[in-house]
């Protein structure tokens, strides 16, 4: 995701390096949880169970994670804007 950021143009200090590698962290800890709920549906052997986790929750909750995880920058940069905002009045 750093690399991305940077190729993007975005300013990536040491701040935004460590936001960064966290948000790295948590996407692949989901995906290695989705990657064992997709084998086990596999060797479940249930189509229904497959269809269910790879055709809908896998998503709903991928899609839960990038909603959560663009509320969660929002606040950020809204609270890292008034913390700067308050170390350049004083």
């Amino acid at each position: 995701i750093e690399q991305i950021a940077r190729k993007r143009g975005m300013p990536v200090d040491d701040y935004n390096i460590s936001y960064l590698r966290n948000l790295t962290l948590v996407w692949t800890v989901f995906f290695g949880f989705s990657i064992i709920m997709s084998t086990w549906t596999v060797l479940a052997g249930d189509r229904e169970i497959w269809l269910l986790y790879n055709g809908l929750i896998s998503y709903v909750l991928i899609g839960l994670l990038t909603l959560g995880e663009l509320i969660f920058r929002h606040f950020l940069i809204k609270r890292r804007e008034r913390a700067l905002a308050d170390v350049n009045t004083e």
